[in-house]
């Protein structure tokens, strides 16, 4: 794992490189700064000369310091640039691939969330403090006995001796702390399903009287992860007590023979006083290794449920068509082949060996009873959800020959709920054509009947949607998501209950100047107002994940029992 981690590094080497330099670079001065504060007090104190005379050591000890902490800064600063482009990084990888993987249970979207906040973040610690201290643990220390074997070998073979025992125990007290971060990750993923599982059922709580008895849940799930976060800052403290222990246990031994050999003379006091100084130096950057090894090992776990969902299997995605254009309009028909489509929540087959075409540049209503499956058609067209069986294709190119993300920019989809983003409302509009320019808005603020809408904000296309917040209805969201839709150069246009927040008359009006807009282009919708129907070149009907029929309104009422019950059952219209 931690070499898919480095391999990051890898990524951004400079930061890392500037990163490690600046520190050693830093840890050479404060070298060459307690030599000089040791040749001070030599000639200060041991051998008597005035304060006068050596001025100039004291201007370079001064200078010293603030240099090394230029360099300290330099070193922190582009490790914390390397971590942010990294959690950048990954943040983008993880978007992308949720778009390009099955994503339906409530649980994988929890998990996703998880991952996108609390997991990358766990990593900036990670690259930033412990990554770069790994380097620093091993230079620092060298330059440091590069230093002290000249002055006097006994001290350096007791430093080298000795600075082994900090890893040592770091990595045993690693050995347990790994097991409790495990469990941590796993009761944070639980913890983050389990609220929003109850952020969504909130409505359904309240009104079962359930408000009282979930507080007591979701106190539950919260003290079972305060308890294992406890556990693992136990283990933390608990590592920097031996940390701290064993690195001024092997001060204190080198303190005992520099202090005798200093007695009997056997040692000048500018050596000794120096070598005291630097003694705590050198087991420092280990035993800071050792209190950023916790941050390291959560980060790693962090990682490991990054990595897997970044290694899942996605559709095959091949090149065809990516850098080029092709002719819509040359094909004549969307086929579905026999599809079969499985939720992973259930083991019931939402589509079931449905066959059915979509006619190119042309309208098309899916209809059907709730559960039939029309839903389902969109999410296989959209290609967030693979069938198990079938193949969806343009006349005989199968949709996965097409690059998915080429294929995506093919299709202006509106969901049942669309979804407004923190902004404004010019931004939300221009969010899937950012080179729109304001005649080709105003044009679609006319045909979306939103102009009177837009004079009446504040701020006009500049408006925050949350400064407005609940004055925006229902049905003017949904007419929002058509406007974007439709500033889109979309070849498929594909209208999940459109009008389910219209009133009929805008409705029927948005209608007439959708089929005016999206001449040439494909219109499907999943339809319930009989206009939508009825005004439609293709009609297939559902049920049970199943085609009953497919046709045109004339034909269907002929050939159709189940198209004449839904008529008459939904609209009193007998067929």
């Amino acid at each position: 794992m931690q070499k898919k981690l480095i391999k990051l590094v890898n990524d951004f080497p400079w930061y890392f490189l500037i990163a490690v330099i600046s520190a050693e670079i830093g840890a050479i001065l404060l070298i060459l700064q307690y030599k000089q504060v040791a040749f001070f007090a030599n000639q200060v104190m041991y051998i008597g000369k005035k304060f006068d005379s050596v001025t100039g050591i004291l201007i370079g000890i001064v200078a010293a310091v603030f240099i090394r902490g230029i360099f300290q800064f330099f070193s922190d600063w582009f490790s914390q640039k390397m971590a942010v482009q990294i959690k950048s990084k990954l943040r983008r990888d993880l978007i992308k691939k949720a778009t390009r993987v099955p994503f339906h249970t409530i649980q994988q979207r929890s998990v996703f969330q998880t991952l996108m906040v609390d997991g990358v973040e766990a990593l900036d610690r990670y690259f930033s403090q412990y990554v770069p201290q790994i380097l620093i643990s091993i230079f620092v220390p060298i330059s440091i006995l590069l230093f002290v074997f000249p002055l006097d070998e006994l001290t350096g073979w007791v430093l080298l001796l000795t600075a082994p025992l900090i890893p040592v125990f770091m990595v045993l007290i690693g050995r347990y702390s790994k097991v409790v971060t495990e469990r941590q990750w796993t009761k944070l993923n639980r913890m983050s399903h389990f609220f929003i599982d109850s952020i969504r059922g909130i409505k359904t709580l309240l009104l079962f009287n359930q408000g009282e008895n979930q507080v007591h849940r979701i106190k539950k799930v919260s003290e079972d992860y305060y308890e294992v976060t406890m556990k693992v800052l136990q283990i933390a403290f608990l590592s920097a007590f031996f940390l701290e222990f064993v690195s001024t246990l092997s001060t204190a031994v080198v303190a005992v023979e520099i202090g005798l050999r200093l007695l009997y003379g056997r040692l000048g006091f500018e050596e000794a006083f120096f070598i005291l100084l630097i003694a705590p130096e050198f087991y420092l950057p280990l035993r800071n290794l050792g209190l950023r090894f916790h941050a390291g090992m959560n980060g790693v776990e962090a990682a490991k449920n990054i990595f897997a969902f970044l290694e899942q299997g996605e559709p095959r995605n091949n090149s065809f068509f990516l850098n080029q254009k092709f002719d819509w309009n040359g094909f004549k028909n969307i086929r579905f082949n026999n599809i079969s489509v499985i939720y992973p929540e259930s083991k019931q087959k939402v589509l079931n060996s449905a066959s059915f075409n979509i006619p190119i540049g042309k309208s098309t209503a899916i209809i059907g009873p709730s559960g039939a499956g029309k839903s389902t058609v969109f999410q296989t067209l959209l290609r967030f959800i693979n069938p198990v069986a079938g193949v969806v294709s343009l006349d005989d190119l199968s949709i996965s020959e097409i690059d998915i993300d080429y294929w995506r920019k093919q299709i202006g989809w509106i969901p049942q709920k669309p979804y407004l983003y923190n902004g404004t409302l010019l931004e939300n509009l221009k969010l899937g054509n950012p080179d729109v320019n304001f005649q080709q808005i105003n044009q679609v603020l006319a045909q979306t009947f939103l102009r009177d809408f837009v004079a009446r904000l504040p701020y006009g296309l500049e408006t925050k949607l949350s400064d407005i917040g609940t004055q925006i209805s229902s049905g003017q969201r949904q007419r929002i998501a058509i406007a974007r839709v439709l500033l889109r150069d979309c070849q498929l246009l594909l209208f999940d209950e459109l009008s389910a927040s219209l009133d009929p008359i805008v409705e029927e009006q948005i209608l007439n100047n959708l089929k005016e807009f999206s001449k040439n282009k494909t219109l499907v919708s999943i339809a319930h107002r009989l206009h939508t129907i009825t005004s439609s070149d293709e009609i297939i009907v559902l049920n049970e994940g199943k085609v009953n029929a497919a046709g045109n309104h004339q034909f269907l009422q002929s050939h159709s029992d189940l198209y004449g019950e839904f008529l008459k059952t939904y609209f009193g219209v007998m067929a």
